[in-house]
């Protein structure tokens, strides 16, 4: 009886320490995710600013050549 209570304790002990480590560690994946998330956001906006610019620039005439002055 004496060791079922030894081990019941021991486990119970063991698995308290892990979820106080796993918990430890869930700040720091947080924030590495919210990292993450924003360089992803700033990536797809550089993206889409640079594919915005290249559909707005005006077309260019390279057939002709330039007109003499």
């Amino acid at each position: 009886m004496d060791t079922a209570v030894t081990i019941a304790i021991t486990t119970v002990a063991a698995i308290l320490i892990a979820l106080k480590t796993t918990l430890d560690q869930l700040s720091g994946l947080l924030e590495s995710a919210a990292q993450t998330r924003d360089a992803w956001r700033r990536f797809r906006d550089k993206e889409t600013r640079t594919s915005q610019s290249n559909e707005q620039a005006p077309p260019t005439d390279q057939g002709e050549p330039p007109a003499a002055a």
